[in-house]
């Protein structure tokens, strides 16, 4: 049987279950900013899907992933 009670991995879960919102509020914000013709774009040009979010989608996301990351590091 798993036993959490009073064990590091119980403090962990806890603090990923109280902290994911704020990544995911930062992270959903910059999104929110990223025009979705580049994508099209992309696509029509002949990227994959995985492509047009390794090269495109993810750089420009990554403001909202730093910003996450000081909200969360910074508590």
């Amino acid at each position: 049987a798993l036993r959490l009670l009073n064990s590091q991995t119980a403090i962990v879960l806890g603090l990923v279950h109280i902290y994911i919102p704020f990544m995911l509020l930062s992270i959903n914000a910059s999104l929110l900013k990223v025009d979705r013709r580049l994508l099209q774009a992309s696509a029509t040009l002949g990227a994959s899907d995985w492509r047009g979010f390794r090269e495109i989608l993810l750089p420009l996301s990554f403001p909202g992933i730093q910003g996450g990351c000081v909200i969360v590091f910074a508590s």
